[in-house]
């Protein structure tokens, strides 16, 4: 879990002084976790988180400036990104271990709409500096493991050590 100081550094890194820009990125963010908890069912959703971050997300689609301005590059990249999290929902279940550890980079593609916001506000050099340092960001090491047959697995198979849960602190 990020701190809030790390998160804020993120979202300023992306909006790359654009706060309109930050505010789409912060919210969508926020967005796409609350679908994923609702999902997975890992992080209690309450009625007026759910109320919140939904109404939020409307009202940065129909007003923010940033998005408004470069709705048609961002919303098929935010289209994308809902599919293949749906994918990847269903993939995670697959018995198949490719299938399953593919899961867990397709299920990242939403990054990509942030990944394009750092582009918009700051060019290639933005966009390069940006996911030079924060590509992992959202990585979640608990994403990397997988279930089979009732037992939790490493992705890349090979026994599940404490640094893999908890980064060795029991």
């Amino acid at each position: 879990m990020r701190s809030e100081a790390e998160k804020e550094e993120f979202y300023q890194a992306v909006g790359h002084g654009d706060e309109h820009a930050v505010r789409f990125v912060r919210t969508f963010v926020a967005y796409c976790h609350l679908l994923d908890d609702v999902v997975d069912r890992d992080q209690p959703v309450d009625d007026e988180r759910l109320a919140r971050e939904s109404l939020g997300m409307m009202v940065e689609l129909a007003h923010n400036p940033f998005f408004v301005a470069h709705r048609f590059s961002l919303m098929p990249l935010v289209i994308a990104g809902f599919n293949a999290w749906l994918d990847a929902n269903r993939w995670e279940k697959s018995e198949d271990d490719n299938t399953a550890r593919a899961a867990d980079v397709v299920k990242g593609f939403y990054h990509e709409v942030v990944w394009h916001v750092a582009y918009l506000t700051g060019g290639w050099p933005n966009l390069r500096a940006v996911t030079a340092k924060w590509r992992g960001y959202d990585f979640d090491v608990a994403a990397a493991l997988h279930r089979r047959n009732g037992i939790v697995v490493r992705s890349g198979g090979g026994p599940i050590t404490p640094e893999d849960v908890n980064g060795g602190k029991d």
